[in-house]
């Protein structure tokens, strides 16, 4: 098995403003995001939980080409590898880069890469009931071409960047375990012609998913996009710093169940965008459109959003923390605990009644200036 060695902290750059991969601001195009006198924890700090497995080198494009499809392990040595078409990742295969330079090990699509929403950088093979593969200390560079960063329906993503592609940095597509971590994506979804804008995580279908510890920001549309994921197994959003991105929602949760939302510290911008492909996810207090720091969403009752953990986040936005739905369709039966919603224009609004059927539970009493609780939640 392979082990892991956690990052034990990370902090957040509320006052950075990075400029964009297209600046001048580095050998890597990437701001100073990983400079060690940023005052923060790297998320792609010398992590390699892969270094036990032995791998084979390569240095040239041609060899990643050929070793992808028939090393257990391929291992990159620092540089940039301008690829034409997707690289398979095959079930319980590993991709990473040499050492702990995810920086200055890139992958990026050539101007002739494919195009189409079937064509990501890297796409995840294999059935639902295989072994992950993995991705680890890597720089994946869509350069404004490749649709997706990575795809497919089991992989780790861990301590690597994904930015500039068309659509979503990673799509998670009935995925039976997935995860992405201490990772930074950022970027994405500019320029996406299906359902646009894109995400910086898109998930659809799918159970195991754990998406943890990452830095995701300045993505076109919502940094974590949950739609119809409705499995009884486990699903986690946790520990995440998420800003700047735009879109109707930082995090939006779409006709799901069972998931768990916690301790992630979310800035999202103050705006009119309001999710425009669901009938009720548009309904809003005083008929206001509002974008929202978080987004828990129903259409219909036949497939409701219950069950959900959001606790313990930090939430700032237009709305902090919104429910809604296409009435009498609305989320009820979610635990919304001690979320501080401090520095949002309207804290918590619920499109629910507190007196239905079972009603979505808020504190019973805190601190008003800065949580929701059940006497200061805005009904509509």
């Amino acid at each position: 098995m392979v082990t892991s060695k956690l990052l034990v902290g990370f902090v957040m750059l509320a006052a950075c403003v990075e400029p964009s991969p297209t600046a001048e601001s580095g050998a890597d195009g990437l701001g100073d995001s990983n400079d060690a006198d940023d005052g923060g924890t790297d998320p792609l700090a010398s992590q390699d939980v892969s270094a036990a497995v032995a791998c084979t080198g390569v240095s040239t494009v041609a060899e990643l080409v050929h070793q992808i499809n028939v090393a257990p392990c391929v291992e990159l040595a620092p540089g940039t590898y301008v690829i034409d078409g997707q690289l398979p990742l095959h079930p319980g295969q590993i991709l990473r880069g040499a050492g702990s330079s995810a920086p200055n090990i890139i992958i990026r699509a050539s101007a002739g890469f494919p195009a189409g929403g079937a064509f990501g950088l890297v796409r995840a093979l294999g059935a639902a009931t295989d072994n992950p593969g993995m991705i680890d200390n890597l720089t994946l560079d869509g350069a404004g071409v490749a649709f997706l960063g990575v795809q497919g329906t089991n992989a780790r993503v861990l301590h690597s960047q994904i930015f500039n592609t068309r659509c979503n940095g990673v799509s998670i597509l009935g995925a039976n375990s997935f995860e992405v971590g201490y990772s930074v994506i950022r970027y994405n979804g500019g320029s996406c012609p299906t359902a646009p804008p894109g995400a910086g995580i898109y998930v659809h279908g799918g159970s195991q998913i754990s998406i943890h510890d990452n830095y995701i920001q300045n993505n076109v549309g919502p940094a974590i996009d949950v739609n119809s994921v409705r499995s009884a197994a486990s699903k986690h959003i946790d520990r995440n710093i998420i800003n700047d991105n735009s879109g109707w929602a930082a995090i939006s949760l779409f006709d799901t169940n069972g998931w768990s939302v916690s301790s992630n510290h979310v800035s999202h911008p103050k705006t009119s965008a309001i999710q425009p492909y669901n009938p009720g996810c548009d309904v809003m207090p005083g008929g206001t459109p509002r974008s929202a720091a978080m987004l828990l969403c129903e259409q219909s009752s036949a497939s409701p959003t219950v069950g959900n953990y959001v606790a313990h986040n930090q939430f700032i936005g237009a709305i902090g923390l919104l429910v809604t739905g296409s009435r009498p369709a609305v989320p009820v039966n979610n635990s919304l605990y001690a979320n501080d919603v401090f520095g949002s224009t309207i804290g918590c609004a619920d499109a629910s009644s507190a007196t239905q059927g079972s009603p979505n539970r808020y504190n019973g009493v805190t601190d008003q200036r800065r949580q929701c609780f059940a006497g200061n939640v805005a009904r509509f």
